[in-house]
């Protein structure tokens, strides 16, 4: 090996035949390195501040009840242990998308985003509630298991599922459970009608939105069409499943409502079927307005 000085004015053990010199590898290797753990610390460090923002958020808002509904800043700081800075950073940010509310003076109330979400936890019971007896009756009426699902992001969450009678009978979604929407009869239900166009999405916007679903337009065009739509093994292959939307009061698909079979029963008894589903669903619709009436 032969040496030379370099620049930096680093000793640099270079190779006659003109391959890279061992050290400068060395050096570029470690300094590689460095910077990848440079990164992970980072990362880490961001998810941890990630988590603690978090946690002061939910700590923030169960400090609003209904005996103290109005908080200011300096309360906030006391209460929270936190310097005033960092709270009132909190309460500007939280106030920005609107779940807290500025009413003067420095103070605070829950905002309107808030009763937004309440009101959606509020209609999920609603439907789960109003579909109870629905489910049963339509189990009831062919033997099979029913299902109630709603759209959360891009998966379904099912809320209730009633067994079916059959001695071979499948076995539904446990409540709570999600499963991605494009692979199931009610998400493709919920995933057909999110993206159908409206006076308040173009046409051009809702083809963005079914692109982005892994639905096919035609097959989310034959849903809209037909008021029904179809797991045929996309779960498994030996089950089949058909879907209908439930409406709210407006006329929005706000759930839907599946039948859950075997290929078997499914080939033989699908008419059937498909007519005691969709009256279900109307039923089901036709309660949800009443409610609300």
């Amino acid at each position: 090996m032969l040496c030379r000085i370099v620049r930096d004015p680093a000793l640099e053990c270079a190779d006659p035949t003109g391959g890279e010199p061992a050290t400068v590898v060395h050096l570029a290797r470690r300094g590689r390195g460095m910077r990848l753990s440079r990164k992970k610390e980072r990362r880490r460090e961001d998810a941890r501040m990630g988590l603690k923002t978090v946690e002061r958020l939910g700590d923030l808002l169960t400090l609003f009840t209904v005996a103290r509904p109005e908080w200011s800043l300096a309360e906030v700081t006391r209460e929270l242990g936190v310097p005033r800075s960092t709270a009132h950073g909190l309460l500007v940010s939280v106030a920005a998308i609107g779940l807290l509310h500025p009413v003067g003076r420095g103070r605070y109330r829950l905002g309107p985003r808030i009763t937004e979400l309440n009101a959606v936890r509020m209609r999920r019971r609603d439907v789960r509630e109003a579909a109870v007896g629905v489910l049963h009756s339509l189990t009831a009426e062919t033997g099979e298991t029913s299902n109630l699902g709603v759209l959360v992001g891009s998966a379904v969450l099912y809320l209730d599922s009633v067994p079916g009678h059959h001695h071979v009978s499948v076995t539904g979604a446990h409540p709570g459970t999600r499963v991605a929407a494009a692979r199931t009869a009610i998400g493709k239900v919920l995933l057909a009608h999110q993206a159908e166009p409206r006076v308040t999405l173009t046409e051009e916007r809702a083809a963005e939105v079914l692109a982005g679903t892994g639905l096919q337009r035609r097959e989310a065009e034959a849903i809209r069409r037909d008021g029904i739509g179809y797991d045929l093994g996309d779960v498994s292959p030996e089950i089949r499943c058909l879907a209908a939307p439930i409406r709210d009061e407006v006329g929005t698909v706000v759930a839907a409502v599946s039948i859950s079979t075997t290929s078997a029963r499914f080939a033989r008894h699908h008419d059937r079927l498909a007519e005691h589903l969709k009256e279900a669903a109307i039923a089901l619709s036709e309660r949800l307005r009443s409610d609300h009436a």
